[in-house]
């Protein structure tokens, strides 16, 4: 832990290590608060634990079905006063798919948040404001949904009658002993615990960053302590004592697969997502929100629980080693590699290039953040080899069979998090569908053509060249043109329309961020104007060189409009299949 802090600038953790009804370790390490030189105390510092809140949105739903109150298998819009649309006839959206994240939406995150606790909204305006597509068929697929868990927990408000927030206080947290766990926003006093203050990385310096006030909140709200989670890990792993009163059913479905898309992959349990470490399967949750990042993990068969938080979001892949390193120490290998030993149907070796997530946007203007950001390149080095590039690290891997490829062996320790890749021909034949063995909550697919970043990355070296060459040749145009006022106004007009489409890109990068969660602002809704702006220049660029024509336009004019004309027309079919022309992807 000391390294892993050290290597990566990490101010503050906190850790616990149960096994059976036993703490066997509980440690705070660093500082909660660097400035005012805090300690961090595993009993009392909080942590924003985020996606780590969802098995108890889960739990919750478990605990309504068991009081009779509700059915895994029922429309959900029958618990709603808002209609999910049925998009695929026959086929609505249940809580089944909720807790398996099947249910076929599309990933939205835009205004999911705001800055401070008065602009916070009710969950059920933040639910209908939000409300993603229906991308495919609900059941088939996982695609990890943060809308998904907001919409279950409003379904457990609604029908337990209570504030969620009050809910999980009562049913949840105090049965377990967790008497300093919350989603209130922030903790409340009369927890008696102190939150620690989350931090960034800018350059080599630490930096404080506000709380962020979640709308979108049953997602990922939750604040605790590593002494919480320990009481949260023993109740789990006790099956002689259930302070929730769940079902034989219920605590069953909590700690077994319920859904997986392949069976040598993780797959889904109602609240957990399997894994694999040295062997040994194990199910539990990770976290990761502006600041603040955090793993848990329970190892049923040995009855063991491992939580870490870090008060951090520059953490990289910190957790993931101390918990291989733990695996490795205390539990022996078993050689499983894979979760079955099935061989793999319709497994194929014939597959490279660009391939995108089932988790993405595909209707707003965070389309692009997706492909950009979670995008998986493959390239074959021999018949048997693989280099992978997977969110900025190239890792290497080897065949072992048709469509099976393990992490090379210089690999081993910096691919735990991801496994086994598996390759696998679409069920439709069209294509190839990737899976990593430790992700069960999304896959990899081949984007549609027009959709593929090495496309879209050569097309932007186009435009950038053919907008420089117009800007330049519209000015010599009209500096060196000796017909009418016509002919040197049209190549002004090219020059204009360059120069506006070339700094709308530089000021999209700038304000496509990770901000955008708090929403689309005045700034960018003005930056997206821009291309639009560039437009119309350049229709007025072009009817001033058609009636100049008959004079003699001047040639670098008129190669200055044609080359703009070049590089906005492509811009524009660019920003269209991103939804970022003008105000269209703009979410409400």
């Amino acid at each position: 832990m000391r390294s892993a802090m050290a290597d990566r600038h990490i101010p503050g953790a906190a850790m616990a290590v149960t096994q059976n009804d036993q703490v066997i370790l509980l440690k705070g390490y660093g500082f909660s608060d660097v400035q005012a030189g805090v300690h961090v105390d595993p009993a009392r510092t909080l942590f924003r634990v985020a996606s780590i809140s969802k098995p108890f949105i889960w739990l919750s739903v478990l605990q309504l079905r068991d009081r009779g109150l509700l059915e895994l298998d029922r429309d959900i819009n029958d618990y709603l006063d808002f209609q999910i649309p049925d998009t695929y006839p026959g086929q609505p959206v249940t809580l089944r798919h909720l807790l398996t994240h099947t249910a076929g939406f599309e990933d939205v995150n835009i205004g999911a948040s705001v800055r401070s606790e008065t602009e916070r909204e009710p969950l059920e305006e933040t639910v209908r404001r939000m409300q993603p597509r229906r991308v495919s068929a609900p059941g088939v697929r996982s695609a990890y949904s943060n809308y998904g868990t907001a919409l279950a927990g409003l379904i457990v408000q609604r029908v337990s009658q209570q504030p969620l927030t009050e809910y999980l206080a009562e049913h949840v947290y105090a049965p377990a002993g967790m008497y300093r766990s919350t989603m209130i926003q922030p903790p409340p006093s009369a927890i008696d615990g102190e939150l620690a203050t989350g931090y960034t990385l800018a350059g080599r310096t630490l930096e404080s960053r506000p709380f962020e006030h979640m709308n979108l909140y049953p997602n990922g709200a939750m604040s605790t302590t590593a002494a919480d989670m320990a009481r949260f890990a023993i109740t789990q792993m006790q099956h002689e004592s259930n302070p929730w009163a769940l079902s034989a059913d219920s605590r069953t479905e909590m700690h077994t697969r319920q859904f997986a898309m392949l069976p040598q992959g993780a797959g889904l349990t109602h609240g957990f997502v399997q894994s694999l470490w040295n062997g040994h399967k194990a199910i539990g949750h990770g976290g990761d929100l502006a600041t603040f990042q955090a793993q848990f993990l329970m190892f049923p068969e040995s009855r063991i629980g491992l939580f870490i938080a870090f008060n951090s979001d520059h953490t990289g892949d910190a957790a993931t080693r101390i918990i291989a390193e733990f695996a490795k120490r205390y539990l022996a290998p078993t050689g499983n590699a894979l979760f079955s030993d099935e061989p793999l149907t319709n497994g194929t070796d014939n597959f490279s290039g660009t391939f995108v997530p089932s988790r993405r946007n595909h209707s707003t203007l965070e389309k692009l953040f997706w492909p950009m950001t979670t995008g998986l390149q493959v390239r074959h080095t021999s018949q048997t080899d693989l280099l992978l590039e997977f969110q900025g690290t190239q890792r290497r891997y080897q065949r072992v069979a048709t469509g099976v490829y393990m992490p090379a062996a210089d690999e081993l320790g910096r691919s735990d998090r991801l496994g086994a890749l598996l390759a696998q021909r679409s069920p439709d034949g069209d294509g190839t569908q990737l899976f990593f063995s430790q992700i069960g909550f999304f896959m990899f697919q081949a984007p549609n053509r027009s959709e593929a970043l090495p496309l879209h990355r050569s097309l932007l070296t186009i435009v950038i060249g053919a907008l420089l060459a117009g800007a330049v040749l519209g000015l010599v145009g009209a500096l060196t043109s000796r017909g009418s006022p016509t002919t040197r106004a049209s190549s002004l007009a090219a020059t204009l329309a360059a120069v506006t489409a070339l700094a709308f890109l530089p000021l999209l990068g700038n304000r496509f961020t990770p901000e955008l969660v708090y929403g689309v602002d005045d700034t960018l809704r003005l930056v997206l104007t821009l291309p639009l702006v560039s437009t119309a220049i350049m229709i007025g660029a072009l009817v001033l060189l058609a009636v100049s024509w008959r004079g003699g336009p001047s040639r670098p004019g008129a190669a200055g409009v044609a080359f703009t004309l070049i590089g906005l027309a492509t811009l524009l079919w660019q920003l269209q299949v991103w939804n970022l022309l003008g105000h269209a992807g703009v979410p409400a």
